[in-house]
């Protein structure tokens, strides 16, 4: 599969270590068009989004919810369990909020 990066830091450099919503949507929206989704399913097949954390302390459940709890929402599809979307350099902060994402996307949505 062909990887396509996002570097957190790199992508909001004022951001601090703690990104919010609005920079979790526009991850989203990449993430999104680098797998061709529209309409619910995933047409770049060959296409993995890796999202890095490197140099994020902690993310907030608006961010997590930008990526993976709207797309569940709207398709019913959590991408974080596919082979299209991974995760790298997350500390346990990081794995907390997208878990609890994960399992309370309903919830996740009235967050920043």
């Amino acid at each position: 599969m062909r990887e396509v990066k996002f570097k957190v830091t790199e992508m909001f450099p004022g951001c601090g270590s703690s990104p919010w919503r609005p920079e979790g949507f526009s991850i989203g929206i990449r993430v999104k068009k680098a797998l061709g989704i529209e309409n619910g399913s995933i047409s770049n097949n060959d296409v993995v989004a890796v999202i890095d954390f490197e140099g994020v302390e902690r993310i907030t459940i608006g961010f997590a919810d930008e990526i993976i709890g709207t797309f569940i929402r709207e398709n019913g599809i959590d991408l974080s369990k596919s082979n299209h979307l991974n995760f790298i350099n997350t500390n346990d902060n990081i794995d907390k909020t997208i878990n609890e994402v994960r399992e309370n996307p309903e919830d996740s949505a009235n967050f920043l």
